[in-house]
């Protein structure tokens, strides 16, 4: 059975790792044993998302949650050696609510980027003549207008989703 949090559908498996490995993109993350902000990998159904900012919502003693919306069935995983937590659909922390938004945001900035990039440098580039001398600089430049047309747009798809 599935359920729906938030707008989104889990139709089988939630995952929340509280200990997502060091991401290289930002130096001021790691894993919880090292210096810096624990970000959050969340996976909804195979979909994964990494790196999410989560150590201002995830309590810092739990390692993950577990639940199966096929059998309302789970449990939260703590750090050391605190018993596991089972959980249901009805005591899901609102923790792993906002998780799940903050997913829902990445999962829409990526399809918006993707989309809105698409779109842009296919218009772009279909005018280009590419017997013209200018024509590398401008593929270039075509590119680059995708690019920021891609990430503006997905940024303000991805504030709409998180209320920003």
């Amino acid at each position: 059975m599935a359920i729906t949090i938030n707008n989104v559908s889990i139709n089988n498996q939630l995952t929340i790792i509280n200990d997502a490995g060091v991401n290289p993109s930002n130096s001021n993350n790691g894993p919880k044993n090292l210096p810096g902000n624990t970000e959050v990998d969340v996976i909804i159904d195979g979909n994964a998302y990494l790196n999410i900012s989560g150590n201002d919502i995830v309590p810092s003693n739990v390692h993950a949650l577990q639940f199966n919306a096929s059998t309302n069935e789970g449990w939260i995983e703590f750090d050391g050696n605190d018993q596991n937590q089972s959980i249901d659909s009805s005591t899901l922390p609102a923790w792993a609510n906002t998780m799940i938004t903050r997913w829902n945001g990445e999962k829409v900035y990526a399809e918006t980027y993707a989309e809105t990039y698409t779109s842009v440098f296919t218009s772009l580039v279909s005018n280009l003549d590419v017997n013209s001398a200018t024509y590398s600089s401008d593929y270039e430049a075509a590119i680059s207008n995708a690019t920021t047309q891609a990430a503006t747009q997905a940024t303000l798809a991805k504030d709409t989703i998180l209320g920003v």
